[in-house]
């Protein structure tokens, strides 16, 4: 899960793609509109829904364990980062991919081979 700001608003992603096994062959990401439970009626507070989701796929076809997943919102990307390899794999997803008809595609970018076994993740902008 991660928070992000898209577009001046703010944004929950809920990633589906925890795989131990490695025998999954797509996965899931929702986003949703951050609620600001303060405004919302007490009796709606669980009617949450997705501002837009998508299953994807891994490039090369086979499935991974990623449990560390972040958002690049100024490169408009999602970062996911594996996790049962013997070091970690990053790779990344566009934050709000084009409804063409094809399944999205996670795309591998360079490996983490002083990482093994990440459990977290997080982005931070710099500004100079």
């Amino acid at each position: 899960m991660d928070a992000f700001e898209y577009q001046d608003e703010h944004y929950l992603l809920i990633a589906d793609t925890g795989d131990n096994l490695r025998f999954r062959w797509d996965y899931q990401i929702i986003i949703i509109k951050e609620p600001s439970l303060n405004k919302m009626p007490r009796k709606k507070r669980s009617a949450i829904s997705p501002a837009w989701s998508f299953v994807f796929k891994y490039e090369d076809d086979k499935s991974y364990d990623v449990e560390s997943v972040a958002v690049d919102s100024v490169r408009k990307k999602i970062i996911l980062l594996s996790k049962h390899t013997s070091h970690a794999y990053l790779f990344e997803l566009p934050l709000n991919p084009p409804d063409n008809g094809q399944m999205p595609t996670a795309i591998k970018v360079p490996e983490l081979n002083d990482i093994v076994k990440p459990t977290a993740l997080d982005i931070s902008v710099e500004v100079h």
